[in-house]
């Protein structure tokens, strides 16, 4: 198992890029504030490469629903963010992102 921090700076809506190698995400750690917003995913197969919304296979947009100071499962049978290795966070989706009113620090659980 391994932990890693994502940061979601004030009046930002990505995180910084995390480079997920030691396995796949299994759980989010919630910040003990956060601006009302679901979280999506984007990625690229490359370390600082363009990063592209992570979609199902039926073209919808990936996400999970957080709430702040809340340890979220990821659900792996509907994983889409299975085995991809550098990713960003998002709060909100891409075709409405949310701001965050404040730095928001996320923990990441990989297995």
């Amino acid at each position: 198992m391994a932990l890693h921090t994502a940061t979601i700076g004030s009046s930002a809506s990505q995180s910084n890029e995390l480079t997920l190698s030691e396995g796949t995400l299994f759980a989010l750690e919630m910040s003990t504030a956060w601006t009302a917003a679901d979280i999506s995913f984007m990625a690229s197969s490359t370390r600082g490469g363009t990063k592209l919304p992570v979609l199902r296979d039926d073209g919808t947009e990936y996400t999970i629903s957080v709430a702040a100071s809340k340890m979220v499962i990821i659900d792996l049978a509907g994983l889409a963010i299975c085995g991809l290795q550098y990713i960003k966070l998002r709060s909100g989706t891409s075709a409405a992102v949310v701001t965050q009113d404040a730095e928001r620090v996320l923990k990441l659980v990989v297995q």
